[in-house]
């Protein structure tokens, strides 16, 4: 719900509100593998029970869980704008939320390490979130601005994680047992930069630099020899860098969009878990964080025109990339995994062609052009017995296709 002041020209505009949300997840998963107890004889040797001190569930099923989750979020905000000289505009915001979460989770079978129970166990937060931001209108089509605002994302539960069959996994990182849950990370973002209208040339220019502290990060842990992993609070990060966004004109019928990024983002100081050896180094300060590619860029252009019987038709070429990047802190880490460590660079061209009127389009396309395979995705849980990836997700190959839409 939201209120909000009438008039847009006013000098002083204002806004309140208020929301709730209320959610319940049941989330179920049976295993079965028709064949794995031969498939274990015949290539290990062993049975399912002698590998992992467990038989098969009934019906033959490796692995069986259900997890309940209640969230509940209430929140009131409110924001005021005020333009408080001709070219200079100041707004001021504030939210004020108050979250809860309950759960319980139950796991068994050999591929759980037998029977689990956690909960019911609850969790809450009260996060206060401001935002500031001062603006500058220096001409017609041309912003210079500043922000700043803190955010944050809610905790949640932990999936059952043996305790025995991780033992040496989780002494590697000063713990006897997994966390059953995590709480909210939170960040600061500041951010400047400017926006203008080449008038004349057709070119929309933005540009900007930002900075973001982030604190408690929420991280995914994985313990390599037992194939399970976990989420925990752990450090701190600052993500810096800049933005280039420019829209094109040169003749009317053809648009032209570029933009390009830079980001470093690194953990600020290191991490360290107990461990009875005296490693246990998980983060060490300067270490890339995760799954952050350094750059990124995409180039479009895109020509309308227009056809007879009031037809009007496109046709758009695209080109994305990101850089390489990392799956895991550096090797300084008691997580590292060479096999899942690096991330490749990817790009992707498409092609768009079509035609339409009014309420209908119809369209031929071809997603990655170039058949690029790069790696997007490798799963740091690695099988036990044979220290492989469980899975890899592949960029999408190439794809030819038509597609068409109407709005009724």
């Amino acid at each position: 719900m939201r209120i909000a002041s009438a008039d847009p020209e006013a000098a002083a505009r204002w806004l309140i509100g208020g929301f709730y949300r209320r959610s319940r997840i049941v989330m179920e998963q049976r295993v079965t593998e028709p064949g794995i107890e031969d498939l274990a004889q015949e290539h290990l040797g062993q049975s399912i029970g002698e590998m992992f001190g467990l038989p098969l569930l009934p019906n033959g099923e490796s692995y069986h869980s259900r997890q309940t989750i209640d969230e509940q979020d209430l929140a009131v905000f409110g924001q005021l704008v005020w333009r408080i000289a001709p070219r200079w505009e100041t707004t001021a915001g504030l939210r004020i939320s108050r979250s809860t979460l309950a759960f319980r989770l139950m796991s068994e079978g050999p591929f759980a390490g037998g029977s689990n129970a956690i909960g019911p166990k609850h969790q809450h937060g009260t996060p206060v979130t401001p935002y500031a931001g001062l603006s500058y209108r220096p001409g017609a089509g041309s912003l210079l601005y500043l922000s700043a605002g803190k955010g944050f994302r809610g905790g949640g539960s932990n999936g059952a994680v043996p305790a025995a069959s991780c033992a040496a996994d989780l002494a590697a990182f000063g713990r006897n047992s997994a966390p059953d849950s995590y709480r909210s990370d939170s960040l600061w973002s500041y951010e400047a930069g400017a926006k203008a209208t080449l008038p004349g040339q057709n070119i929309e220019l933005m540009l900007s630099a930002f900075r973001i502290d982030w604190r408690g990060i929420q991280q995914s842990i994985t313990l390599p020899n037992c194939g399970f992993s976990y989420v925990d609070n752990l450090g701190a990060a600052r993500n810096q860098g800049i933005e280039l966004q420019l829209r094109a004109k040169p003749v009317p019928p053809l648009t032209i969009d570029l933009s390009m990024g830079h980001v470093d983002a690194r953990f600020r100081r290191p991490i360290d878990a107990p461990a009875a050896d005296g490693s246990g180094r998980i983060v060490a300060a300067g270490d890339r964080v995760p799954y952050v590619p350094r750059w990124s860029a995409s180039l479009a252009a895109q020509y309308a025109f227009s056809l007879p019987a009031r037809l009007d038709g496109f046709a758009r070429a695209e080109w994305n990339y990101a850089s390489s990047y990392r799956r895991a802190p550096s090797p300084r880490s008691v997580a590292y995994d060479a096999r899942v460590y690096r991330g490749e660079e990817c790009q992707q061209v498409q092609l768009r062609a079509g035609i339409g009127r009014d309420a209908w389009e119809i369209s031929a396309f071809v997603d990655n052009l170039l058949d690029n395979q790069a790696e997007l995705f490798r799963n740091a849980d690695l099988v036990p017995v044979t220290g492989t990836p469980l899975r890899t997700m592949m960029q999408r190959p190439r794809t030819i296709g038509v597609s068409a839409r109407l709005v009724l």
